[in-house]
């Protein structure tokens, strides 16, 4: 393993409360939707910046609480919509533009089937129901039903963080419980639940974050360092970065990729970038606002977003030779095989890095399974399909489309699926 200091020629932004329109120094949580908005959850508000301009939302303007802990992405037609973690429920935005984003609703456990006010995670599966992660466990919405997933090793836990594969299988962190995994359908209801701790596993009781490549490898953030998992099978394939690798700190509460294949951690004493086997670690003296880090995104550009307690800490990527390069769009769409049977891999190029949302529709227009939804390194990128739908049932013969989405691009290619 190497470390290097000399990796990147450091430039930084910073944004607080006094040169921006941030509610609060205090950022805990940090998404940036496919229109390129970057949304800041604070422990005052929210904050929306459009590289030019900022609004803010409190429990003035219908927030359920000014203490944000997380932001969940729902896609739309017209329209998309931002669920809000909060510590006194869920807030659902629906946002048309900057300027046109209206507060629908929201949810407690005194008005729907939510487990607890203290929500501190949300995401959505495959099929996009909701999961929201809670001091007592989580609860699933699942269109306009409520569930609590009350298995005996989720009950009244501290849920810290919650990602889908692509395959719609749910990643739980657990405070002390290690990870649990599971996946819901309309039929069955709860399948494939399991957990993922020692001695059954590599992973220790305290997990902090979860983050799944491109390729469905897993990557945990626990007090021990970062873990790797590759597969389903809890008791092999498992791999750790520390600080004897080069990590900056071993308690690792955000993990994020750049698009190009390396890894942000973000922990109690800095940030990590990990690309290539090599380390570079940024702290208050190479140019971070705060070494306390609690979230990290990266925007269409490819530039860090890193939440503090301090404020915000923009990385912006050095200049020259990239600013030459054409403009992200994916070249092609295709799969091979088709007509298929049993399944099809489906193929883009990206130039850029980008924010891809692909799915698979009929001929209604209906869609019946989301493949992916995700910032996406630029290059070839392959995502297979097995032919089913979001709950795992599989398709009768005829024709469908993927449909692959990103910032100013739309592309479709005809699916032949033959039984």
């Amino acid at each position: 393993m190497l470390f290097s200091s000399l990796l990147f020629s450091q430039e930084w932004q910073h944004y607080t409360q006094a040169n921006s329109g941030l509610p609060d120094d205090q950022v805990n949580a940090i998404f940036v939707s496919l229109d390129g908005l970057i949304w800041l959850g604070t422990q005052e508000g929210l904050g929306v910046y459009n590289t030019h301009a900022w609004r803010q939302f409190t429990e003035s303007d219908g927030l359920s609480d000014n203490a944000i802990h997380d932001i969940s992405y729902q896609s739309g037609d017209s329209a998309y919509s931002l669920w809000i973690a909060s510590d006194s429920g869920l807030t659902r935005l629906e946002v048309h533009s900057f300027e046109d984003i209206r507060i629908a609703e929201t949810k407690t456990s005194a008005n729907s089937g939510l487990l607890s006010d203290r929500v501190f995670c949300a995401a959505a599966d495959t099929a996009e129901f909701h999961w929201f992660g809670t001091d007592r466990g989580v609860s699933l919405l699942a269109d306009t039903a409520w569930i609590d997933i009350t298995l005996d090793f989720l009950k009244d836990s501290l849920i810290n963080d919650i990602a889908a594969d692509t395959n719609g299988l749910m990643h739980i962190a657990t405070e002390n419980g290690g990870l649990s995994r599971l996946k819901y359908n309309e039929v069955d209801g709860i399948t494939s639940a399991s957990t993922m701790i020692r001695p059954w596993s590599a992973l220790p009781p305290r997990v902090y974050t979860v983050y799944i490549d491109s390729n469905n490898d897993q990557w945990f953030g626990t007090d021990e360092g970062v873990f790797k998992h590759i597969g389903l099978e809890h008791t092999s394939n498992w791999s750790l970065l520390s600080t004897t690798e080069g990590l900056v700190d071993n308690t690792v509460t955000s993990i994020e990729t750049d698009g190009r294949g390396g890894l942000w951690f973000g922990t109690p004493r800095g940030v990590s970038f990990y690309s290539k086997e090599t380390f570079e670690n940024f702290t208050v003296s190479e140019g971070l606002i705060s070494n306390t880090i609690n979230d990290i995104a990266i925007d269409m550009p490819g530039n860090a977003w890193i939440a503090t307690d301090g404020g915000v800490s923009v990385y912006k990527r050095p200049t020259s030779v990239d600013n030459h390069r054409p403009l992200t769009h994916a070249l092609s769409l295709t799969n091979y095989p088709n007509p298929f049977n049993a399944g099809t891999s489906i193929r883009f190029e990206l130039q850029e890095p980008e924010r891809i949302h692909l799915a698979i529709y009929n001929l209604a227009g209906e869609r019946l399974i989301t493949l992916a939804d995700r910032y996406q390194q630029a290059g070839s990128q392959r995502i297979y399909w097995s032919g089913t739908d979001s709950e795992g049932f599989p398709l009768p013969s005829g024709v469908y489309f993927a449909v692959l989405t990103g910032k100013g691009l739309k592309l479709s290619q005809k699916l032949m699926l033959l039984k």
